[in-house]
């Protein structure tokens, strides 16, 4: 869930739980509201470390690679 949808969404059900605090539902739902945006949240913050991993990696390769052919390079010369 995108921040300014959750932002929506959680403002209305503050509202509500003012408006009707004696209504459990409302509760219920903010408490929800909160687990799934934790959930997604944890869920791209693990895309996103896992992303950045790949990254790394693909840079280290391609300086492993661009060593080689500078060592190869003076070597030849």
């Amino acid at each position: 869930m995108h921040d300014e949808n959750f932002i929506d969404c959680r403002e209305f059900l503050e509202r509500m739980i003012e408006s009707h605090p004696d209504n459990n539902e409302f509760i219920k739902a903010y408490i929800k509201l909160f687990e799934k945006k934790t959930e997604y949240d944890i869920a791209i913050d693990t895309n996103n470390l896992e992303l950045d991993k790949v990254s790394e990696e693909s840079k280290t390769e391609r300086l492993k690679s661009e060593n080689e052919v500078e060592k190869s390079h003076i070597v030849n010369n």
